[in-house]
């Protein structure tokens, strides 16, 4: 009796290793994709008080967050808990409008790459550009300098969004490629036993 006889065929055992090989190679790209999108809401750093020009390259929602723990320009700080007192307002620079800033109603943290913060207000644009954000303590109290982030939300749901994606499509991947492995291990185990078994058949060849 052929080995190439014997159904399923070892071509299923190379068919389970892409499977597996395609489970991998998705979680590869789209673990890149949550950390991008982390790093998106972390956002650009702003020293204040004081006032600072940001651009502003995409229309949408934003989250402006008190990054109680930063490393920026060779200084590192750490002010968690310490501006509860800071005002803060944002205007476009092109028509001198305010946005508003709304102060968050959920719990919006990170923390990558030696950055932490905590999320305090968000606003909306709707259109890129360039804006300032004004950030002080009241006149008669004062603070330490500390760093505010500003990050886009449309990023960070787009990174998260990329990478549940992709990890069902590896857990599906990886399902996949053990199904096809046991069954076909299985299948070819009990073949070869039946053909061992009868009278009329060559001895089986060695190997699974």
């Amino acid at each position: 009796m052929n080995d190439q006889k014997i159904k399923p065929g070892r071509l299923m055992y190379l068919l389970a290793a892409v499977a597996f090989a395609g489970a991998v190679g998705v979680l590869v790209w789209a673990v890149p994709k949550l950390i991008g999108g982390i790093e998106e809401m972390a956002g650009m750093q702003i020293v204040v008080p004081g006032t600072t020009e940001v651009v502003l390259e995409n229309p949408g929602k934003y989250t402006l967050s008190h990054e109680y723990q930063s490393f920026i320009n060779g200084k590192r700080y750490s002010t968690r808990g310490a501006i509860s007192d800071l005002q803060c307002t944002l205007r476009s620079r092109e028509t001198g409008r305010e946005v508003p800033l709304q102060p968050l109603t959920y719990s919006s943290t990170y923390s990558i790459k030696g950055r932490a913060g905590v999320g305090m207000y968000s606003f909306k644009i709707d259109q890129a550009g360039t804006y300032e954000l004004d950030a002080r303590y009241p006149e008669s109290m004062t603070g330490p300098k500390a760093v505010l982030s500003i990050g886009h939300l449309g990023g960070l749901i787009w990174g998260i969004g990329t990478f549940v994606v992709g990890l069902l499509a590896a857990i599906f991947l990886f399902i996949g490629s053990l199904a096809i492995f046991v069954v076909t291990l299985v299948l070819r185990i009990t073949r070869k036993g039946k053909a061992a078994e009868s009278p009329y058949a060559m001895p089986p060849p060695s190997g699974v």
